[in-house]
């Protein structure tokens, strides 16, 4: 099995993550994942300056079949909102 396919076995998730607090940037870490496009990576940068004063949303994709962990998520005030696995 070739390494990209050890990767495809593994599977892959995309969630849609609202909050109005600073982004927990260690769930990045936590859960594998990474934002889904410069868009997403800027919302996560606004978050810390702009906490409490809007709802962001952003977009994050990681390997496995787990998905991300809502309620670790919930416990920085982050929720998870879809999930589409592939």
């Amino acid at each position: 099995m070739t390494n990209q396919e050890t990767l495809d076995a593994l599977g892959q998730w995309t969630a849609v993550i609202q909050g109005s607090s600073p982004f927990p940037m260690d769930m990045l870490r936590y859960d594998q994942c990474v934002p889904v496009n410069a868009t997403d990576s800027c919302e996560i940068l606004d978050s810390n300056q702009w906490a409490n004063e809007r709802i962001f949303t952003v977009a994050v994709t990681g390997r496995g079949t787990n998905g991300p962990t809502s309620k670790r998520w919930a416990s920085f005030r982050w929720h998870v909102k879809k999930v589409d696995q592939k």
